[in-house]
């Protein structure tokens, strides 16, 4: 895969500019505001002006493009949302597709993000500056714009910065200050004593002859026993009631065997989930293996 560098800078400014709608939109779902989002100039970051908004606190969004970095920096001056200093697991799970969604449209579709993730930050310059930008990075204003009213005022809140040399040194998780995107809750639920053990390859045995065949893979939502006469009865706009909570882990089976728990996420316009808890190795061969 390519690597950002000063060559290919133009090629994700247009990109940037083609997809500001797409940007605007992801933003103003993960903190419920209201606001358009337009480019400013690019600008080279050796020698740039101090910017006061980054020597604060914000929330860094950072993903990986090939062997380098994307950043984007955004100052708690937006405004953000009180709970971004300590996000509960839904806004959590916010934060991460907010840094799923920008590894896409921050960038060109022939240099596509990876490895992305999100920060909660004391400073956001002490964050920018533990990536190590390279020789000839720049970073790229993203102005805000509030939705409604006669009178436009532009500010600049965010900032993009690439490329850089890898992804940022998370803050110390004691000073309170780090929230995790795609790398692990906060503060997960505890899983069950058989269900703590750490992933582990699935390889050897009877698995590698087995690896090309397609099983099913079924995320459970929630069950319940119902009476038959309520089931006859059901009927559009008709409505089925729970005792899971929505905040609670969801089960994935597979060949109708539970093989791990996780978190639904929303990618994109999909419907997706993040693994929080998988069993032991053993567990999950027997899984894989099992026949219905």
């Amino acid at each position: 895969m390519p690597d950002l560098s000063a060559a290919n800078s133009e090629q994700v400014l247009q990109a940037c500019r083609s997809k500001l709608e797409a940007i605007s939109q992801s933003l103003n779902r993960c903190f419920d505001t209201k606001c358009r989002l337009e480019a400013g100039d690019m600008q080279p970051l050796a020698g740039a002006a101090p910017l006061a908004d980054l020597t604060g606190p914000g929330v860094v969004v950072a993903f990986c493009v090939g062997q380098t970095s994307m950043l984007c920096a955004i100052s708690a001056a937006l405004p953000l949302p009180a709970w971004y200093t300590d996000p509960n697991p839904v806004q959590i799970a916010r934060l991460e597709t907010l840094a799923r969604e920008w590894s896409r449209n921050c960038l060109p579709d022939e240099l596509p993000g990876e490895n992305f993730a999100s920060f909660t930050v004391a400073s956001l310059n002490d964050c920018l500056a533990s990536a190590q930008p390279l020789q000839g990075a720049v970073r790229l204003p993203l102005l805000r714009a509030a939705v409604g009213g006669d009178a436009v005022d532009l500010e600049e809140r965010i900032w993009l910065v690439w490329p850089a040399h890898h992804l940022p040194i998370p803050p110390d998780s004691n000073a309170g200050h780090e929230t995790p995107g795609a790398m692990a809750p906060a503060h997960p639920p505890s899983p069950p004593a058989s269900r703590r053990s750490s992933p582990a390859p699935l390889s050897g045995g009877p698995l590698d002859r087995l690896r090309d065949l397609p099983v099913p893979v079924i995320v459970k939502l929630a069950e319940k026993k119902v009476e038959l006469g309520q089931v006859l009865a059901i009927g559009p706009g008709a409505i089925i009631t729970f005792e899971k909570s929505c905040e609670d882990l969801l089960d994935l089976y597979v060949n109708n065997q539970l093989f791990c728990r996780g978190e639904a996420v929303k990618i994109g316009e999909k419907f997706g989930i993040k693994i929080c808890e998988v069993g032991s190795a053993e567990e999950r061969v027997s899984a894989v293996l099992a026949m219905e």
